[in-house]
């Protein structure tokens, strides 16, 4: 009799213990969600590699392939004349590379194509928030449409920070987003910043080895 009431209170407290461990397992999963008091929201950081090089596309018009040459290409970005994107996806660029320098790693080069791609998604985002294009294609075909070559890539988006600071630090909070800031094997950046008609600002990095 009594050993049955010593077994019967070890499996009280076994699920005792279960189901405090459950209450913790809920509460860790809801800070790791919470972006704290950052006004936006920001999509799953997504990569792609690929064992071969994807080749930059011949211009229509020259049916040359175009070159670009890293570091003297100013970032472009697209939106509303109340907010100077291009200030704010300069300032992007920058920060992202204060954040790979803190972990020790090289900076990103800027890139045409890339920037160009990356102003592309920000402005499709407005459309549709998801990595997906508005037309259902995968954003990597922006890559390939702006003649980017790469054989690994990723993109983080947001929406609805206000500030460089506040997008970047939504990133740095996101475990997916600041492995595509801090991956090594991406050397080049492009940063696209749009705009809507009621002012809230869209955001898209793109990344490339």
């Amino acid at each position: 009799m009594l050993q049955k009431k010593l077994c019967l209170s070890v499996i009280l407290i076994i699920l005792i213990a279960l189901a405090v461990l459950t209450i913790f397992s809920g509460c860790a999963k809801t800070v790791d969600s919470d972006l704290g008091d950052y006004s936006g929201e920001i999509g799953e950081g997504i990569h792609i590699e690929i064992d071969y090089e994807i080749e930059s596309e011949p211009d229509e018009e020259s049916g040359e392939l175009i070159e670009v040459e890293d570091q003297e290409v100013p970032l472009a970005a697209w939106g509303s004349s109340e907010i100077n994107v291009n200030e704010y996806a300069a300032e992007v660029f920058r920060l992202a590379n204060i954040e790979r320098k803190n972990a020790g790693l090289s900076d990103f080069s800027a890139d045409a194509a890339l920037t160009k791609a990356a102003v592309t998604r920000a402005k499709e985002l407005i459309k549709l928030f998801s990595h997906e294009r508005p037309d259902g294609r995968s954003c990597f075909t922006a890559y390939a449409e702006c003649k980017v070559s790469y054989r690994a890539a990723a993109e983080n988006i947001a929406a609805g920070q206000k500030t460089p600071e506040s997008v970047i630090e939504s990133w740095m909070n996101s475990p997916g987003h600041k492995a595509n800031i801090l991956n090594s094997k991406y050397g080049h950046l492009g940063v696209g910043v749009a705009v809507d008609s009621d002012g809230k600002i869209y955001w898209s990095m793109n990344f490339t080895d």
